[in-house]
């Protein structure tokens, strides 16, 4: 109650510090709302949420980084007096109250720099009668069970999910979902409740489901699957994951989302939440929130699936009210209705990926000079002559800590990056060339050994993150 009262409180302060950030919305309309209704019927909302007492988290947006710098100092300013007021005290420690910032727009590279200390670390600066001096920022939170992300990724929240599905699926890998004394039924029943519960666990909330998130969410939904239908990759087996699916009849991964988020669209409509309705009723540029495009592509594929039982409903996006209705005013029948929604494709995976095809000859083919086995890329064949022949790129041997271009001088600020540029390099321009034709010395080894060891811990670092590789901090800088 004492807190409830503080939340009041730095409500009202940051009203009258003009900070609160206040949306028009249509209530009780569409989730999906458009531009061309009637705009007589928008009300005013305030954007202001409590959903669990302990934990709160404070968002800003400004139209440029200086706007941005001071609704900062106004917040922590406005939070301090209201909870010094209550006798409440914050936590400052980083894991338990952090900072993500994300400047964009003009001098969006000074304004972040400005805030960079001696050790390289961004901070934000707290105010004097604070306990401390200053608020750690980072990359990426944790929050209520997921993972949230400065640039809008679920990488990290993805490696989360797969994480603790691996855990509840690894003990009982051969016991339960390798045995045949377990009927496929019961498999089905333990990988929905062990597995996939963690696995999908408000997934559906996600605004972007694509590249290496999607990925991961279905190599371990693949790896379950193969294994209650006993054709594991590592016993010999030439089924494709999706015909693997579709003889178990287990949908896509995209499926499953579909469903989970057309029922929790029907949840909303019932219960309403003001700040969240007028924000995903908000457009840019005549185009909608990603989350809301999704669940529109998700009632229009339930419309296309089910002629029978939709298909005397009109288009969802010109005629929303009678679809309202449905998932409003008969919850239960809506969710009988999506569970009958069922796919198997998915959107990473060509039609020609679909099947097992083998290799056509047309195709170019990229062998290895050690063991003769070919690829179809060059960057699948160099994974394998690191992998298993220990054969390197010869690249790194020139390319020393500056975070220089030992040829063209453009300032990169890591080695990764410069070793990076100079493979992209090849065909467009000379950099590639002059070193491979000699014109560049050769670090000594020793020196080469201690650079590859910082570089293999920065990228297990960024694994660590969640990030495929470690991530630019500033931008490039081209010597004049």
């Amino acid at each position: 109650m004492v807190y409830a009262r503080a939340l009041l409180m730095l409500r009202d302060q940051l009203r009258e510090r003009g900070v609160l950030l206040v949306l028009r919305f249509k209530p009780c309309g569409p989730i999906w709302q458009d531009d061309s209704s009637t705009q007589d019927a928008h009300v005013e909302q305030e954007i202001v949420e409590a959903t669990y007492v302990d934990d709160e988290a404070l968002f800003l947006s400004a139209s440029s980084p200086s706007l941005l710098d001071k609704a900062i100092d106004v917040l922590f300013d406005c939070l301090l007096q209201c909870f010094t007021r209550f006798s409440l005290k914050i936590n400052w420690a980083p894991g338990k109250s952090e900072a993500m910032l994300a400047y964009r727009g003009k001098h969006a590279v000074k304004h972040r720099e400005a805030r960079r200390r001696d050790d390289g670390k961004l901070w934000v600066k707290l105010p004097d009668h604070a306990n401390t001096p200053y608020l750690t920022v980072t990359r990426s939170f944790k929050h209520v069970g997921g993972f949230v992300s400065t640039d809008g990724s679920h990488n990290a929240d993805a490696s989360h999910r797969v994480k603790r599905a691996m855990a509840a699926y690894a003990p009982i890998a051969s016991s339960v979902f390798g045995s045949p004394h377990f009927a496929v039924t019961h498999q089905r029943e333990f990988a929905n409740s062990l597995v996939f519960s963690r696995l999908f666990y408000n997934v559906r909330l996600w605004s972007n489901l694509a590249g290496r998130p999607l990925q991961m969410l279905e190599g371990v939904y693949a790896r379950v699957v193969r294994a209650i239908g006993g054709c594991r990759r590592f016993s010999g087996g030439g089924d494709t994951d999706y015909q693997v699916r579709v003889a178990l009849e287990f949908p896509s991964v995209e499926c499953l989302l579909s469903r989970r988020r057309l029922v929790y669209a029907s949840r909303l409509l019932r219960r309403q939440p003001a700040s969240l309705i007028a924000l995903l009723q908000q457009t840019f540029g005549h185009q909608r929130m990603p989350w809301t495009r999704l669940l529109l592509d998700n009632m229009y594929l339930l419309w296309r699936l089910n002629p029978e039982r939709l298909g005397t409903l009109p288009d969802p996006t010109s005629e929303p009210n009678p679809w309202i209705v449905v998932m409003r005013d008969y919850p239960t029948g809506w969710k009988q209705l999506v569970s009958t929604m069922c796919f198997y494709d998915s959107s990473r995976q060509s039609a020609a990926a679909l099947t097992s095809l083998p290799l056509q000859p047309s195709l170019p083919m990229h062998s290895c000079e050690v063991c003769g086995v070919c690829f179809r890329t060059v960057r699948a064949l160099n994974s394998h002559r690191r992998r298993k022949h220990n054969i390197r790129d010869q690249i790194r041997c020139f390319v020393d800590e500056s975070g220089i271009c030992p040829v063209c001088e453009t300032m990169l600020h890591t080695r990764l990056r410069v070793i990076r540029h100079i493979k992209r390099a090849k065909g467009s321009n000379m950099c590639h060339a002059t070193i491979v034709q000699g014109q560049i010395p050769r670090l000594a080894c020793d020196r080469i050994e201690h650079l590859d060891a910082i570089d293999t811990k920065s990228r297990r670092e960024a694994h660590q993150m969640g990030f495929s590789h470690p991530r630019a901090n500033l931008p490039a800088r081209r010597h004049r």
